[in-house]
């Protein structure tokens, strides 16, 4: 058995030392592109609370004005308004009885 260092030859050495380089390139691009997909993430979350959020105040939104115009039925009838007039329309078949 031989226990002696052997050089390695110059155009292995160099081969070896180009992939290494090559290896801690990829790494540090890897690192690079991991850290904007957290802020992509962080983006896609934010804005994904956002919808939620407006989706929310939406429904409200149509709660609200299924209320109104359940009360407006209870105190006008069926009909239509004319908000630019500011006046209500009855349909004649369904107009409440006073």
């Amino acid at each position: 058995m031989n226990e002696e260092p052997i050089k390695i030859d110059n155009n292995c050495l160099s081969e070896i030392k180009m992939l290494q380089e090559k290896f801690q390139q990829k790494t540090f691009e890897m690192g690079i592109l991991y850290l904007e997909k957290m802020q992509i993430d962080e983006l896609i979350k934010n804005t994904t609370s956002k919808e939620q959020k407006l989706q929310d105040e939406w429904n409200s939104l149509k709660n609200m004005e299924n209320d109104l115009i359940d009360k407006l039925i209870k105190i006008y009838g069926e009909g239509s308004l004319d908000l630019s007039k500011g006046v209500f329309v009855p349909d004649v078949v369904n107009t409440p009885k006073k």
